[in-house]
């Protein structure tokens, strides 16, 4: 009997010594808040890469503008202080997807974009 109430009272010693270093840890936020514009847009799709060859990231978003009711496709490049500008707002496509490859290898990413428009399916290299 003595042998088992000695591992209830060393296994609640270890779980409050656990709960206390839990309540003693001060946590950081990792992360900073990126001034990303988040457009509204449903049926969408978006790609990463770097655009402008500068090192940092850049992305597009393509899909369906609930705000305006039709298509668009918006380049945001980043500016390297203090989040993204918007680099072009182009008409575009939703329910499809969004690739960056370099199309005609020159040395920069190409957008290819297909999906669905207004008057039917599609597809675009810009």
């Amino acid at each position: 009997m003595y042998e088992i109430i000695k591992k209830y009272i060393v296994i609640l010693s270890v779980i409050l010594v656990f709960l206390l270093g839990i309540s003693s840890y001060s946590y950081t936020q990792p992360w900073q808040d990126l001034n990303f514009p988040l457009y509204q847009v449903q049926q969408s799709m978006l790609a990463w890469g770097d655009l402008n060859n500068d090192g940092y990231l850049d992305v597009v978003i393509a899909g369906n503008d609930t705000g305006a009711m039709f298509e668009r496709t918006y380049v945001l490049i980043n500016n390297q202080v203090s989040g993204f500008n918007l680099g072009q707002s182009l008409e575009g496509f939703y329910a499809g997807s969004v690739s960056l490859v370099d199309y005609d290898n020159d040395g920069d990413l190409d957008i290819s974009i297909n999906g669905s428009a207004p008057l039917g399916g599609g597809s675009d290299i810009c």
